[in-house]
């Protein structure tokens, strides 16, 4: 039974739409409200087809789909449906179907003719009014979806790096491991539950066999029952590695420290020769660390730049032979990279860092056969061209997520101690106070760490140092840069 206009008047009073309509105007809109109903699955509007009429729906759930994928639905109480095609006057642009059995008022555009004259210019007025506030309000949920959209386009983009890095890394671990019968245990000294997960992530998916503890009474027990190939320790707990050091360990360290470095312990625990930092909050950095020092140390293999970057990326790699062609070198790196996509911004950064590095391979690096440096007391302006046997190795690549920087020169003059102090100098604000006479006296080192995202030294004494540099091209660094090294026995 239809409802009498008065009723109709009462019910649309409550929806938004008609919130603008006084009493004598509402009445004379009733008397246009015509009542449908559909059931479920039926079509209210098809795409492409006109329309001229304006649903008000009452009860029920309608869907809107472009090209059958439902994109929205419709579930309150006088939600307008329709009057996009209405107002424009072109065909509907996304097809409307009941999910739900659906009760709906309409109103057919035609009808707006037969608004009382004294009351048309009004009624036109609040129409448009309230066209606008509907589209303004379907605007506004389309921003919101558009916003949590690119929010949840971000956070997957962040996931799928996560999943491809820790993954990679872990494949280049097994891809290693595949070819050995290594089954040395690891002791991993972590205090905090969350930590320990992601380690456990990192180790567990590369299949060592791990132990863990949360204090130092746990690790000594640990310790006594297995003694383990390598341990990793929290900087809070390096007291262990004291202890451990005492007892004649001839295993590996690996002091894990903060991103704010403690030089300071650093030199006093100066037996532990492998060194890497970690930020709490960077689960990918963490795992990729670990995985990648685990591969290093346990098969003794701790130099090349694409144990960093995912197996089979291109590495590409050049002598270093002159002071005058490091602009030649540079260039063509950048020109390599431009050629992946690489942004400017983080071109600038690999420009200062590799200018440092290519500085220190031609006049820090060499030194004769007792170890007095060769050309450290030059000018930066005086050309030097090297002997084969002095030529460093320019490396550089990119996976896609990291881009990677690498100088190898041939003769492992970089000491423990002298790295630590020149960047203890550097960072306490005493630049330049040792061997002020000698080049950059850790300048140019500081720089390096301070351009990239993570930089790694490896150094095997009197035969070779590695100074690599890793950039993230897709994440901006926060805080301070991560920091490595590892030097042989």
């Amino acid at each position: 039974m239809s409802l009498h206009p008065a009723e109709i008047a009462q019910e649309i009073r409550k929806y938004h739409f008609f919130s603008s309509f006084d009493e004598s105007l509402l009445l004379q809109v009733s008397t246009m409200v015509r009542e449908v109903d559909f059931k479920a699955g039926q079509i209210l509007l098809k795409a492409e087809q006109m329309n001229d009429k304006l649903y008000f729906l009452r009860e029920g759930i309608v869907e809107i789909l472009v090209d059958d994928e439902k994109v929205n639905e419709l579930l309150k109480e006088g939600e307008v449906i329709g009057e996009m095609s209405v107002l424009s006057g072109k065909p509907v642009s996304a097809q409307i179907r009941a999910q739900t059995p659906v009760r709906c008022f309409y109103i057919s555009a035609e009808d707006f003719a037969h608004v009382n004259p004294s009351q048309k210019d009004r009624f036109q007025f609040l129409l448009y009014k309230i066209y606008s506030g509907v589209l303004t309000d379907r605007l506004m949920k389309t921003n919101e979806k558009a916003k949590l959209y690119e929010i949840t386009a971000r956070e997957l983009r962040i996931k799928k790096k996560e999943l491809e890095i820790v993954s990679s890394a872990q494949m280049n671990f097994l891809r290693i491991e595949a070819a050995t019968e290594n089954q040395e245990r690891v002791l991993l000294l972590e205090p905090t539950k969350k930590q320990q997960n992601i380690l456990k992530t990192a180790v567990g998916g590369a299949g060592v066999p791990l132990d863990i503890a949360s204090n130092l009474d746990e690790a000594k027990g640990l310790y006594q029952e297995h003694v383990p190939a390598i341990i990793f320790c929290d900087d809070t707990m390096s007291e262990f590695l004291a202890w451990v050091n005492a007892q004649g360990y001839k295993g590996h360290f690996v002091m894990m420290e903060s991103l704010t470095i403690n030089f300071q312990r650093l030199m006093d625990l100066n037996f532990i020769r492998n060194v890497i930092t970690r930020d709490p909050e960077d689960r990918t950095g963490t795992v990729k660390s670990i995985l990648t020092s685990l591969s290093k140390i346990l098969h003794k293999n701790y130099f090349g730049v694409e144990k960093y970057l995912s197996w089979g990326t291109d590495v590409k790699t050049v002598k270093v032979a002159k002071s005058k062609d490091r602009g030649q070198l540079k260039e063509g790196m950048l020109t390599h990279f431009k050629s992946l996509g690489i942004r400017g911004a983080i071109l600038d950064r690999v420009q200062v860092a590799a200018e440092e590095m290519l500085m220190n391979a031609i006049y820090d690096a060499p030194v004769d056969i007792e170890g007095k440096s060769l050309f450290n007391h030059l000018p930066r302006t005086t050309e030097v061209e090297l002997n084969p046997n002095q030529q460093s190795e320019l490396s550089f690549g990119c996976d896609g997520n990291l881009l990677a920087v690498s100088i190898l020169d041939p003769f492992g003059a970089l000491r423990q101690d002298i790295l630590i102090r020149y960047l203890d100098s550097c960072y306490n604000g005493a630049a330049g106070t040792l061997n002020a006479n000698k080049g950059g006296a850790g300048r140019g080192l500081h720089q390096i760490l301070e351009s990239c995202d993570w930089t790694i030294f490896n150094v095997e004494a009197g035969s070779r140092t590695e100074v690599i540099a890793l950039f993230d091209i897709d994440q901006k660094r926060d805080g301070p840069p991560q920091f490595h090294y590892f030097f042989l026995k």
